[in-house]
């Protein structure tokens, strides 16, 4: 029985596999700081690179690297030598209706965050956190192996972190709103 169950369970995973879609994109795009951390963190600028699978026609799952870099102010003014950059790397859940065409999506992303501070020639200060980031975006086909891919996310990086040698604790979260445009090229159809 055992076996029989092991049989059906990989031939319906081989067809799901053989009938499902694959795409691999970049995008690009502003990125704009909210909440408290536009105090600190200046609006700036992102570049990405994702891949997705198609799961059902109605659910895609991916993986993304991204590279956020900010300038620093105080107060409205620019600090110069003083730079953030975010690297997200993140697992993704999207849910589409099943649309032909234009294909408008919702969902959530989740993973670590290699956030670091660079003071010029002086240091650099280098930390991972978790976060999470809910999307909405869409997929406008422009051939059967392209589409164009544009979305906005709500990054919340989740810092909490206690300074060696000190009672202060940082609890503070890490807000942005990037903006992304980019280009899907999909394989398997």
């Amino acid at each position: 029985m055992k076996k029989i169950l092991l049989t059906i369970f990989a031939l319906v995973t081989l067809h799901s596999v053989s009938q499902a879609q694959f795409s691999i994109g970049v995008t690009g795009g502003p990125a704009f700081s909210t909440g408290n951390s536009s105090n600190i963190i200046d609006n700036g600028y992102g570049l990405g690179v994702d891949a997705r699978y198609q799961i059902s026609p109605n659910v895609m799952a991916g993986l993304s690297f991204q590279r956020f870099s900010y300038g620093a102010n105080a107060l409205g003014i620019n600090i110069p030598g003083v730079d953030f950059t975010i690297s997200p790397i993140t697992a993704s859940l999207a849910f589409t209706p099943m649309t032909e065409g234009i294909t408008p999506y919702i969902g959530i992303k989740g993973g670590i965050y290699d956030t670091q501070v660079d003071l010029g020639s002086f240091f650099k200060v280098s930390r991972t956190y978790f976060g999470v980031a809910p999307t909405a975006g869409v997929l406008i086909p422009v051939s059967k192996a392209i589409d164009i891919h544009a979305n906005v996310e709500y990054h919340t990086i989740f810092v909490n972190e206690s300074i060696p040698l000190t009672e202060i604790t940082l609890s503070e979260n890490i807000n942005f709103v990037p903006i992304n445009i980019g280009v899907a090229f999909k394989f398997g159809q």
